[in-house]
């Protein structure tokens, strides 16, 4: 768990809460299998992504990239290990921090997984 955190304090943009929060925020996803950690093949990790699931619906809480995976379509293998845990979703939501007007943005699952 101290590899994971340590990941989200050294890749994530505006993380400020403690090692304590953050360790029970990613118990209880990882107990709903609401949480995806990618590795590479050293076993590294590359990304990791908080969802929030309801009916057909997952809403991406937040998605960490490690600077030197980022634009290889890390976002796309995020989505379809959740959409393999939770087939039944057909829309994922999100806001994009580095777009200003911080708009929630709704897709069709089928963007990401199929391509």
């Amino acid at each position: 768990m101290d590899k994971v955190i340590s990941f989200i304090k050294d890749n994530g943009a505006k993380n400020k809460l403690s090692d304590e929060v953050l360790e029970e925020y990613l118990y209880k996803h990882r107990a709903y299998k609401t949480c995806n950690i990618l590795y590479d093949i050293d076993g590294e990790i590359e990304a990791i992504s908080r969802w929030n699931v309801t009916e057909d619906t997952a809403h991406i809480l937040d998605v960490i990239i490690r600077k030197d995976c980022r634009n290889k379509g890390i976002l796309k293998q995020l989505v379809k290990l959740g959409h393999k845990t939770f087939p039944d979703v057909i829309y994922i939501t999100f806001e994009r921090e580095s777009r200003k007007d911080m708009k929630m943005r709704v897709y069709k699952i089928e963007r990401f997984i199929n391509g």
